[in-house]
């Protein structure tokens, strides 16, 4: 909900039995009941609820004055009893926060009551038979239920904002838990590959080594080999060299 928004609702009846028709502008408004859940719960101590309903000097118009309040408990008194009695039906609800504010209209004849609750419990009650004024109280109402609400709207908000960040303090310890794991295995893993590099390497060298003394090793036999054919054929006519043959040529 956004802090100071006033929304206005036609709230329906639970009770179906009990509908009835209100012609007085607000076509198909159901009657409400004592039980009715979204009506705050009546507050049967008259005199907390009349040291609650301080009058106001100045007040603008649409604003309840002093002699519109002065019976208030008794107006509380006498809507908890024609709510009980099924006689009014509901116009307008607004809520804001745990405050809220309803237009209450009786269906036998042209009064009006404008409530101010606080956590389902009436806090300021107008009655009054001008459909004019009832409005205008009523927004007066619903607008200080968006300025009585700003402390505990904000309140939900930073709530939802500390619990959205505690989720990503967790979601971010649980990623850096799992790249620590990652780092973990990978620093074994390059320590081994590493080891294995130097292995091979060593490998390599002692290769190379292996290699250069057998082609030493075999440049030496095949020195000694060369050696060893000159000496076998020492004396022998080498190719090309022509033989000599015994006796005379014929004429």
């Amino acid at each position: 909900m956004l802090a100071g928004a006033v929304w206005f609702c036609v709230v329906p009846v639970v009770h179906a039995q009990s509908l009835a028709t209100q012609q007085a502008g607000q076509a198909g408004v159901q009657q409400v009941n004592g039980g009715k859940e979204n009506l705050p719960a009546l507050n049967a101590d008259a005199s907390r609820q009349a040291q609650a309903m301080r009058p106001q000097s100045g007040a603008p118009a649409g604003t309840p004055t002093a002699q519109d309040v002065a019976t208030n408990g008794g107006n509380v008194a006498e809507l908890q009893r024609r709510i009980a009695n099924k006689e009014l039906a509901e116009l307008r609800t607004v809520y804001n926060g745990s405050y809220g504010a309803s237009l209450l209209m009786a269906t036998n004849d042209t009064t009006y009551y404008v409530a101010l609750f606080e956590r389902k419990n009436f806090w300021r009650v107008v009655k009054t038979s001008d459909m004019a004024r009832a409005d205008a109280i009523f927004r007066d109402f619903a607008a200080q239920t968006s300025d009585l609400a700003q402390s505990e709207i904000r309140a939900v908000q930073l709530a939802a904002q500390r619990s959205q960040t505690e989720m990503l303090i967790d979601v971010n310890k649980e990623r850096a838990a799992r790249i620590q794991a990652d780092l973990a295995i990978q620093q074994t893993q390059q320590e081994a590959v590493n080891e294995r590099q130097r292995q091979s390497e060593a490998q390599m060298a002692q290769l190379a080594e292996e290699n250069r003394a057998a082609q030493a090793q075999l440049a030496d036999l095949q020195k000694q080999l060369a050696d060893l054919q000159r000496q076998q054929n020492a004396g022998l006519p080498t190719a090309g060299t022509p033989t000599r043959t015994s006796g005379k040529r014929s004429r």
